[in-house]
């Protein structure tokens, strides 16, 4: 019997710290992404201003200040649904919780094997839901051109519709 603990504790803990592992991975993803969104809403935003400054408001301002909008929204979403501070388990107990000389050592492996199980589970549940969520940011970045051409066709349907309104 004490082989098989000793087998299933070894497993345990590699799926364990491949799962942490992965959590790590996901984190480098999530700040890596949101470098390249935050330069790309940095350049779009720069623009629009530099074409602000010009005193027009052509179609293109209207889509790189929609585009930079977009941008910041999704930069917002992989904060705090990707890289936000959350709950991350650790690979092994504490000493204090598992020193227990009352019990016996098979008693206290099995014990901690069910807590390596569910430590497993929490850290499965934490990377789906991150992955999720940077998959659909990135998903979302992609759509940025569409973005930047609602922008800019909704200035132009704006100043065709109500000339007036935008100034001639």
């Amino acid at each position: 019997m004490e082989k098989l603990i000793d087998w299933v504790e070894k497993n345990a803990l590699e799926n364990l710290r491949f799962r942490l592992q992965n959590a790590e991975t996901l984190a480098k993803d999530a700040s890596s992404t949101l470098t390249w969104v935050l330069a790309a809403m940095g350049g779009t935003l720069a623009y629009s201003v530099k074409g602000l400054e010009d005193g027009s408001l052509a179609p293109l301002i209207a889509g790189t200040l929609s585009a930079s909008l977009w941008l910041a929204i999704c930069a917002g979403l992989l904060v705090i649904r990707c890289i936000q501070t959350r709950e991350l388990v650790a690979p092994t107990n504490e000493p204090s919780n598992i020193f227990q000389p009352e019990h016996s050592l098979d008693d206290l492996r099995r014990a901690e094997l069910r807590n390596i199980q569910e430590r497993i589970e929490l850290a499965t549940a934490r990377n789906r839901t991150v992955a999720y969520w940077l998959d659909k940011c990135r998903l979302m970045l992609t759509f940025t051109p569409l973005v930047f051409l609602a922008g800019y066709a909704c200035w132009v349907v704006v100043d065709h519709v109500f000339p007036a309104l935008v100034g001639v």
